[in-house]
């Protein structure tokens, strides 16, 4: 499920430039049901100690103005939430609705509309080739590496390496056997990401999560194919890592 959120403010809305965190936190304050808040904050679905919170968000549209590390939005914007968990967006719309106003990082907003967004027409098949994507927020997968020692660092792939796509189904995988108690394997899990085109210095972004904390993801022109029940999820959930810190998303055109 997919919800679309149009915001305004009476005068221009201020961000950071680096906003992930931000718009993270105003989606986790308005989980007004404590119990599912605690739930997706604290425990989520879990596949072999790793934790998913099985939703992921949009960059904010329209993009503004940057002028000295901040974003300046003329007044309203937009963005999306998607999750294969039904009753958090239902909880979330709920919330925006009873809410006459909202606090986002300094500025005051106000709800303009909440749209549900209906599923493309590919999924109309029950088997989907090679058809194009557009990301609404860069893909980010990675691995710790270390020296052998307590020296640990972080390294992440770009869509001009083999493992970018490795590590994307893998974690598919892995988010899809935790929510449906499956035990499928990468040989019989049915998915397939391709690049189109890319351009590294274009299509690269590096944010910076909670102030200090350094994550790269990539823009980029994909083709997906696979299963329709995979890649619905991965339409659900998101592609990639950090989903619910706001990469990953994707659209399909």
């Amino acid at each position: 499920m997919r919800i679309k959120l149009t915001f305004y403010s009476d005068r221009n809305i201020i961000l950071p430039v680096h906003y992930n965190y931000v718009l993270q936190s105003f989606i986790y304050k308005n989980i007004i049901d404590p119990n599912l808040s605690e739930f997706i904050h604290n425990n989520a679905y879990s596949y072999n100690k790793r934790k998913f919170k099985l939703f992921v968000f949009s960059k904010i549209f329209p993009k503004g103005i940057i002028q000295n590390k901040m974003i300046n939005i003329n007044k309203e914007f937009y963005f999306y939430i998607s999750s294969v968990l039904d009753d958090l967006l239902a909880n979330l719309a709920k919330s925006f609705v009873l809410n006459e106003k909202f606090i986002l990082f300094k500025n005051v907003i106000y709800l303009k509309s909440i749209e549900v967004i209906k599923y493309p027409t590919v999924f109309n098949d029950s088997c989907i080739k090679g058809v194009s994507i557009r990301l609404l927020s860069p893909i980010t997968v990675y691995s710790t590496l270390s020296n052998g020692g307590s020296l640990k660092k972080t390294y992440y792939y770009s869509p001009l390496e083999k493992e970018f796509y490795r590590l994307i189904k893998l974690n598919l995988l892995k988010k899809y056997n935790s929510f449906y108690l499956a035990n499928l394997n990468e040989d019989n899990f049915n998915f397939n990401l391709e690049l189109g085109s890319f351009d590294y210095k274009r299509h690269c972004r590096v944010i910076m999560y909670k102030g200090d904390y350094v994550i790269k993801g990539f823009y980029g022109n994909f083709f997906i194919s696979g299963d329709r029940d995979i890649i619905k999820f991965a339409y659900d959930v998101g592609l990639g890592a950090k989903n619910s810190q706001g990469f990953g998303m994707f659209d399909i055109l």
